[in-house]
């Protein structure tokens, strides 16, 4: 089975250990950006491996 193409912000959640808030905040603020469609909410796989790979630290958290 291939990996899904979106992600709704409680996958992201789940996925990443973030609360939920903070998802729909990172959505809100524009910082993951996301498709509406109709009243849902996703997130592409890819946006949420870009936004991942452009918050990684080296050595730790700073």
């Amino acid at each position: 089975m291939s990996e899904p193409l979106s992600y709704r912000p409680v996958e992201v959640a789940e996925m990443t250990g973030l609360s939920k808030p903070f998802i729909y905040k990172l959505i809100a603020d524009g910082k993951i950006p996301s498709v509406q469609i109709g009243r849902s909410i996703c997130v592409l796989r890819d946006d949420l491996i870009a936004f991942m790979q452009d918050h990684r630290t080296v050595g730790g958290a700073s």
